[in-house]
């Protein structure tokens, strides 16, 4: 998994761990790939199931399919059902490219204001009713809606209106050019339902999806089990699966023993620290692969000492992004050269956050003010005249550098160095070297976590 620092984050990005148990390369649904966060036991060729009816324990519980308002209860259980029971417009391919699905091609205005789908023809609901425009534009005019769209509703709320020119053919109009359109399309809320199903069951529609996808519910226990079978009708490529057991094991260990038994051929949310074993089992595959789920610290900017630029360099320089991955990740992860993941629409490579620590020029705001100099024999301890940034190592742990104001004489604001680093608290403790910047006094941070805490510390 990824880590990185860029202005306003710091960012990991994750690898997904899936172990699967017999099931073939096609994964859960045809024409996807195995659900991310998994693993396999295989048997022969990678492409040849051992079992037409498996069972995948995932880590969280499915208690809704409703794609509308709150969404498929439990992100990313219920969203993996969501995906085979109902289809939208346009879906991601393996590679995280826009492909047809419900809609056979599309095409945007030359003012970019309005998308046209023509749609799949021959196409029908489990329930035997037709897909049509009138579907489409009955859903997605109800997603319009922020009183019925109650999880989703920034994805949507560039769109003016859906309407259909004809019986294969949608319209759909944004506000203002909306290049991000393909990828609410392509979102668990755009799996259209059936329109006959809504009517049937109104707001119990999440106990009894009916969709166009390659498998249609069978059973649902909301919190334990729910069941799908291969829906015959289906307009891709046949499903590969008879059936498919989505099970709720919330314990890591209980999925792990319910694959190394047999009981489940899937399984998410594998322990890193039981990768390697798992991955020296030659009937299991650790499906190992880059994700979109990226993990970071958002920096509050309202915050006068965040304004500060040094300090959030020396912050990023404080965080050992490779002991993170290292460590807490056993080294499934990579740092991040982007606040977004390779594989998210949108990336743009930024390069790695390197700080330089060459002589670089005192900023213009501090300039003619007093700067203290380096006193002698206190190695790794820079003068501050040197410049206004710094990374290094203190014996004590990882740190880094920055210039604070420090204004306790009232009047005689003066730069002085001073260095962030993580180290570990205990509640309730109130560590007597820290001071807060720029001004306030010094106090106990009774809200100090258990684990670590950043510290900012100014030299005297």
């Amino acid at each position: 998994m990824p880590y990185q620092f860029n202005r306003r984050q710091f960012l990991v990005g994750g690898a997904s761990l899936t172990v699967i148990a017999g099931l073939s390369a096609c994964g859960v649904q045809s024409g996807s790939s195995p659900t991310p966060g998994s693993a396999r036991p295989m048997s022969g060729a990678d492409n040849v199931p051992v079992n037409l009816n498996p069972v995948y324990a995932q880590s969280l519980q499915i208690t809704s399919l409703q794609t509308s308002g709150k969404q498929p209860v439990g992100y990313p259980s219920a969203y993996e059902a969501a995906f085979a029971v109902y289809a939208g417009l346009v879906r991601f391919s393996r590679t995280m490219t826009f492909e047809p699905d419900l809609a056979t091609k599309w095409g945007t205005s030359k003012d970019g204001l309005e998308w046209t789908f023509t749609l799949r023809s021959a196409v029908k609901f489990h329930d035997g009713t037709d897909f049509d425009a009138d579907a489409v534009v009955s859903y997605f005019t109800s997603m319009l809606d922020k009183n019925v769209n109650l999880a989703a509703y920034n994805l949507w709320s560039h769109i003016a209106s859906v309407t259909k020119t004809d019986d294969m053919t949608v319209v759909v109009k944004t506000t203002k050019p909306y290049g991000a359109l393909l990828n609410t399309m392509a979102h668990g809320s755009a799996l259209i339902p059936s329109p006959q199903s809504v009517r049937q069951f109104g707001a119990d529609i999440g106990l009894h999806p009916v969709g166009a996808g390659p498998y249609q519910l069978t059973k649902f226990d909301p919190g334990a089990s729910l069941v799908v079978k291969r829906h015959d009708g289906y307009y891709g490529d046949k499903p590969v699966y008879d059936s498919i057991t989505y099970l709720y094991v919330g314990d890591a260990s209980g999925r792990v023993s319910a694959l190394q038994t047999n009981r489940a051929q899937l399984i998410d949310a594998v322990p890193v620290e039981q990768v390697d074993t798992l991955g020296a089992d030659s009937s299991v595959k650790v499906i190992d692969d880059a994700a979109l789920q990226v993990f970071g610290i958002g920096l509050n900017f309202t915050n006068t000492v965040l304004q500060e630029k040094t300090v959030r360099q020396a912050m990023n320089y404080a965080i050992d992004k490779a002991a993170l991955i290292s460590t807490i990740f056993r080294g499934h992860a990579t740092v991040l050269n982007s606040p977004l993941a390779p594989a998210t629409t949108g990336y743009v490579k930024c390069g790695s956050y390197d700080v330089a620590v060459e002589t670089p020029q005192l900023p213009a705001a501090y300039s003619g003010r007093h700067v203290p100099q380096r006193r002698s024999g206190r190695a790794g301890h820079p003068s501050a005249s040197q410049g206004d940034r710094y990374r290094g190592h203190h014996r004590q742990g990882r740190q880094g550098r920055f210039l604070g104001l420090d204004q306790s004489a009232p009047g005689q604001g003066r730069l002085r160095p001073g260095v962030v680093r993580l180290q570990p608290v205990a509640r309730q403790r109130c560590p007597r070297t820290r001071r807060a910047l720029p001004d306030e006094p010094r106090r106990c941070n009774d809200r100090a976590p258990v684990e670590l805490q950043l510290v900012l510390q100014l030299r005297r």
